[in-house]
């Protein structure tokens, strides 16, 4: 899952922002950080402002005298943490790395096509579920998957235009 949070840092005078302050804006942003039942995937930020007013992407090296970030967080819950690993572990595979996975297409997708300063919805239509996730700077804003993937749709297609589900699926395949 994913949420985002946002945090301030005021300074008393104007300073140069180093990769110190960028962190302590992570953390502070954090709204899981004492929840038991999930485990945090990390924070990306999505952008900062500088002094109320400049919205930048990276702030290292600017000069400020107040910092804003808005931060994504992923997470899951720990009961699946708590039944996979055991299971995973047994049969002999003990680095285990969690990741949230619209995160890492969000991430891959806007970076490679609009660099930090862009946008983008990502639709993930797989056979049982669809993925919709909005990104932008180097986080997720928002992420839902919901049960209604290409092979709901070509039941359907089935029923309603009487065919078989192979000739519904390559209908399917024409419209992606």
């Amino acid at each position: 899952a994913v949420a985002t949070g946002e945090a301030s840092l005021t300074f008393h005078s104007k300073k140069k922002i180093d990769k110190d302050d960028v962190a302590e804006i992570i953390k502070k942003a954090d709204i899981f950080e004492n929840v038991a039942e999930l485990i945090p995937l990390g924070g990306k930020p999505v952008y900062y402002v500088l002094d109320g007013a400049i919205k930048t992407y990276d702030p290292v090296g600017n000069i400020a005298s107040k910092l804003t970030g808005l931060v994504s967080f992923s997470f899951m819950k720990s009961t699946f943490r708590n039944s996979v690993a055991p299971i995973l572990m047994e049969k002999g595979i003990t680095k285990i790395v969690y990741v949230n996975g619209c995160e890492a297409q969000a991430s891959f997708v806007t970076q490679s096509m609009f660099g930090a300063a862009g946008h983008a919805i990502i639709l993930d239509i797989g056979h049982i579920t669809t993925n919709v996730t909005l990104c932008g700077g180097n986080g997720v804003l928002f992420g839902k998957t919901f049960a209604l993937g290409s092979g709901y749709l070509a039941s359907d297609l089935c029923q309603v235009i009487g065919c078989d589900f192979n000739y519904a699926m390559s209908i399917l395949e024409k419209v992606n």
